[in-house]
């Protein structure tokens, strides 16, 4: 939050590193079409979680590792001009 207002945050996955699922958190501060996806260390696109318009305030995604192998992945926001992208470890 920034002077009480929403603003676009892309939270750190919980757990991490984890095994079996974890939880990827966000914000928006209005309603807005987003992409939420996961990329391998290479910067191939693993998976796409989230593909559509999100109404603001806090969201949450869920990602199960059946899809991944264990290694580092990151996973990036894209809305608007906004864009924000974290690690996480898959075990």
């Amino acid at each position: 939050m920034l002077d009480g207002k929403e603003a676009f945050e892309l939270q750190q996955n919980f757990p991490n590193p984890y095994r079996g699922e974890t939880v990827i958190r966000f914000t928006l501060p209005q309603k807005t079409i987003i992409n939420l996806s996961i990329f391998d260390m290479s910067g191939r696109l693993v998976k796409v979680l989230v593909n559509g318009s999100k109404d603001s305030g806090s969201h949450a995604a869920t990602l199960h590792s059946g899809v991944l192998t264990s290694g580092l992945y990151y996973y990036k926001l894209q809305a608007g001009d906004f864009s924000a992208v974290k690690k996480m470890t898959v075990q």
